[in-house]
Order: structure tokens, then C-alpha cells, then sequence
């Protein structure tokens, strides 16, 4: 359904062309329609994650790379960050890692909280099946406890804003408003940041990505810390593109204001 839904598909190739500038018009017309039948999947998944709940996946095969990067990242007393992105179902890669942890460390899930307070009611009891907490990302004092008490925070920061807190990097070539947030709550409370995805494989089986903790990272420089982010990001698509939610508005502003880049 939302393939022949006009203006996502037009987002969508707007941000292909944007991102991929090397395609070819037919590559990248099998890439727009990979991409949303990736979209309808996850959204199947999710349902399934919702209402027969995370312990189902342990009948799903499961595969690990980058073992030693989480075992690393657990080994170290600091906090952890787990840097991850909009890619596939965001409630089954949360709850992967929530049957890979398994209450050694406290685990929260950050989000973009919803106007309709009966949606948001409806998240958090989902969404509280393989969280402990589950924090607004402008929920800063939640987030930052929970960090410097050795917890794990996931977070994705691949969201556009157009507020506060902002800085423009370059994501996927093209420079993008982007939240600075985690390079800022990694100096705050010392905490680790350990970029982490999943993928679908053909057999039916998940493969649960981890790579080493972000090195000298923070730094002084918020723009330069915000961009390792985005290319730690960029490392995490590369596992299956079509997976990426190309249907997101990712480049609205520039620094000079709105963009025109998805108007008709």
C-alpha cells in the first residue's frame, strides 16, 4: 500500500537520488521498490514483536557478529550508548539485544514521544516487554542517570530536527540537520558509545551486528563528534540499504532554513 502512496514514494527516490548519486535511474527504481517491501516486513515483525512478545524469538535463529566488541563494551564499568538507526523493525532490533543481554545491565529505550497520549500508552506497554525503562529523548536526566549507574541506553539519532541542539554534518554525503545529542551525553556521563544493528537474512535467520566501541570519541568538537556518529550510521546501513527508511524527510533544513528538495 504505501509503495503506490504518491508522496512517500517521493520522499523516498528524492532520497535515494540524494544519497546514492551514482545509481543509475533503473538501480535505484529496483532499490525504491526493495526498500518498501523491507518497510512492510518490518512492519509485519513488529506486530509479531508487540502482541506475541519477545520470547518468541528464541525459536528464531540468531546469529552474532562482533561478539568481542559487546563483550568489551560489558567488560568496561562505563556506561553504554548503543548507537543504532531507523533500519528494519526498530522493536525487533531493540529486542535481539534484549534477549542478548538479559538483565546484565539495566537497558532503556529512548523514542520520539507521541502528541496522542493513548499512543503513547499503548508504547509503553509494548515496548516495556524487553525494556526496563523507556525514556522521551528529551528525557535527559532519565537517560543521563541511567548511563552513569552502568546502564545501557539505546538510542537512534538519525532523526532530522529542526530545534535546539542540532548541528549540520554531512549524512550519506549530503549535509543533513542533525541532533548532536550523543556526543554530548557520552561527555556527560563517560559512557560508551557501541554502534549496533540487525538484518533479516534470506533463510529467515537475524544477524545481530556489533562494532568496536567509538574510539577517542568524545572529543571537544561537537560538529566533529556528531559527524563520527552519522559515519558510524552509514556503516550500519551499508549491512542492507533497501532496509533503511528512505520514506523519512532526512534533509528538510539546510542552514539557511527549509530545503525545497521534496516539493513537487
Amino acid at each position: 500500500m504505501a509503495y503506490f502512496c504518491g508522496s512517500i514514494k517521493r520522499v523516498a527516490d528524492t532520497n535515494l537520488g540524494l544519497c546514492y548519486p551514482d545509481l543509475n535511474r533503473e538501480k535505484r527504481r529496483c532499490m525504491l521498490a526493495d526498500s518498501f517491501v523491507e518497510l512492510g516486513i518490518s512492519i509485519v515483525e513488529t506486530l509479531y514483536i508487540w502482541f506475541r512478545g519477545p520470547q518468541k524469538l528464541k525459536d528464531k535463529i540468531i546469529h552474532i557478529e562482533g561478539q568481542e566488541n559487546w563483550q568489551a563494551a560489558l567488560d568496561n564499568p562505563r556506561g553504554i550508548i548503543l548507537l543504532s538507526c531507523h533500519t528494519g523493525s526498530l522493536d525487533l532490533n531493540v529486542a535481539l539485544f534484549h534477549q542478548l543481554n538479559e538483565s546484565r545491565r539495566q537497558f532503556a529505550i529512548t523514542y520520539k514521544q507521541p502528541s496522542d497520549k493513548n499512543i503513547d500508552k499503548f508504547l509503553g506497554i509494548v515496548r516495556k516487554q524487553y525494556t526496563d525503562l523507556f525514556f522521551s529523548v528529551t528525557n535527559l536526566r532519565g537517560v543521563c542517570r541511567t548511563l552513569k549507574d552502568r546502564g545501557i541506553v539505546w538510542y537512534a539519532p538519525d532523526l532530522e530536527t529542526s530545534k535546539k541542539g542540532r548541528v549540520f554534518v554531512k549524512f550519506m554525503g549530503v549535509p543533513a540537520a542533525t541532533p548532536s545529542a550523543i556526543g554530548k551525553l557520552a561527555k556527560s556521563t563517560g559512557a560508551q558509545v557501541l554502534p549496533y544493528t540487525h538484518n533479516r537474512n534470506d533463510d529467515g535467520s537475524y544477524t545481530m551486528h556489533f562494532f568496536p566501541v567509538m574510539a577517542e570519541f568524545p572529543t571537544d568538537c561537537i560538529t566533529r563528534d556528531t559527524q563520527k556518529v552519522n559515519d558510524a550510521i552509514e556503516k550500519l546501513i551499508a549491512f542492507k540499504p533497501a532496509a533503511y527508511w528512505w520514506a523519512i524527510k532526512r534533509f528538510r533544513y539546510n542552514k539557511d532554513g527549509p530545503t525545497s528538495v521534496y516539493k513537487r
